[in-house]
């Protein structure tokens, strides 16, 4: 017996099923990629906040960085002393992993805590976003904070510096300071007018560089003004900031 072929109608169709099954499969995979590419993005800004809070309270407190920072050095110096012991460590290796020990200590306690704040808080929304989350929102607001405090303690303490140290933001003026930064021209919108609200001036500059590189928007205000405008942001904005970093930032 012939076998009977099918009718083209039924080739189509079975066609376009398999054409359907394959791009849906297709999507649920990039869905599902995008899914995981998000869970890990938000939980690096969350980290990267939790790094920049500790540095928050060593700025706060600088008893408590020098000891955790001894702290530090004592159980390097104890996993080196025990690799020479068991013979893994030859005494002039001993020496120069001692050496960089103490490199690393000594530059750990010279370093603003306030610097190391900033570089984090910055990360979380620079490098981690989007999405935009409670913590890179947070982030946004204390970054220029540390920044600040960076810069007065820098000036305390007359440590050596350069402009180019700051990396401030393009379109910046001599006199001017970004107080705060959004992804959303209607946050940055909001936040400006919440300081017009009382009677502070912040101009509202859109990042122009390419998408990789730009952050949004920010509000600049004068640097004599820099502290009250943070002030009033930090209470006109929910962004669910526990006290303790409020502090420390303005500290």
């Amino acid at each position: 017996m012939t076998a009977t072929a099918a009718p083209p109608s039924l080739d189509r169709s079975l066609s376009r099923r398999r054409w359907l099954q394959g791009a849906r499969g297709a999507v649920l995979a990039a869905a599902g990629v995008y899914a995981f590419l998000t869970v890990d993005t938000v939980a690096r800004s969350r980290e990267a906040v939790r790094e920049a809070e500790r540095y928050a309270l060593w700025h706060r407190d600088p008893e408590a960085r020098r000891r955790a920072l001894e702290d530090d050095f004592r159980r390097g110096l104890t996993r080196l002393s025990r690799r020479r012991e068991a013979d893994r460590l030859a005494e002039e290796a001993f020496a120069l992993e001692l050496d960089l020990l103490r490199v690393r200590h000594e530059t750990a306690m010279n370093l603003p805590a306030a610097a190391r704040a900033f570089q984090w808080y910055r990360d979380a929304y620079r490098l981690f976003s989007p999405p935009e989350t409670p913590w890179t929102r947070r982030a946004r607001l204390l970054a220029p904070a540390f920044k600040e405090a960076w810069r007065d303690e820098v000036q305390r303490r007359g440590l050596p510096t350069t402009e180019t140290l700051w990396d401030d933001e393009p379109g910046l003026a001599p006199d001017e300071r970004m107080v705060f930064s959004a992804r959303g021209e209607g946050r940055a919108a909001f936040a400006q007018e919440a300081l017009r609200a009382v009677g502070i001036e912040a101009r509202l500059i859109k990042d122009e560089r390419p998408r990789g590189a730009g952050e949004g928007y920010w509000l600049a205000v004068r640097k004599d003004r820099f502290w009250e405008a943070h002030e009033a942001l930090k209470a006109g904005l929910d962004l669910r900031v526990p006290a303790v970093l409020i502090e420390s930032a303005s500290t």
